[in-house]
């Protein structure tokens, strides 16, 4: 849940960026992963997340540094992401498609 919450928090931030900068992407999607481990003072605990952003690599070879401004905001205002870099290591990068 706390990874969907992540993923859901980010790509809706991220298509915000997108249309305020003017990239052509209307259906931007994320996936999310993160790394559990048992927690020293019992039950688990997530250690990292990672939001990889998938891009059209048409996009990327065009406007690069514009996708990477897109995400550098949604990083900054997602509010959930904002939260959980707060417990844990949380990395964005980009998937070409």
């Amino acid at each position: 849940l706390l990874l969907a919450a992540i993923g859901s928090c980010f790509v809706n931030t991220w298509a915000i960026f997108l249309k305020k900068l003017g990239l052509d992407y209307s259906e931007p999607a994320v996936s999310v992963d993160g790394e559990l481990q048992a927690d020293p003072a019992g039950g688990y605990r997530m250690t990292r997340t990672r939001i990889s952003a998938r891009v059209p690599a048409s996009l990327l070879a065009g406007q690069r540094e514009k996708v990477e401004k897109t995400l550098a905001l949604a990083e900054k205002y997602c509010i959930i992401s904002k939260v959980a870099r707060q417990a844990m290591p949380l990395e964005v990068q980009i998937e070409s498609v």
